[in-house]
């Protein structure tokens, strides 16, 4: 005579068991590594930004070449 609740009734498979069991923890840590990748990826939002951003640099990087050009030919000799 067994006491509790037997985790498998006479008849049934435990290899079923096992199988599906194994393809839950796969799937859980597929998921986990999947929502791990989607959360690197920069956003849209940020690409534009950065790409804003880059654009400022480089105006600002022109307006100084010039700044320094009228200040070169501003100087006496």
């Amino acid at each position: 005579m067994t006491v509790g609740i037997p985790l498998v009734h006479e008849g049934e498979d435990v290899n079923a068991y096992i199988l599906m069991s194994t393809f839950v923890a796969l799937n859980l840590f597929i998921a986990v590594v999947v929502n791990a990748m989607h959360e690197n990826e920069p956003s849209a939002a940020e690409l534009q930004t950065q790409a804003e951003l880059n654009a400022v640099r480089q105006e600002l990087a022109a307006l100084n070449a010039k700044l320094d050009q009228l200040l070169l030919r501003d100087q006496p000799s």
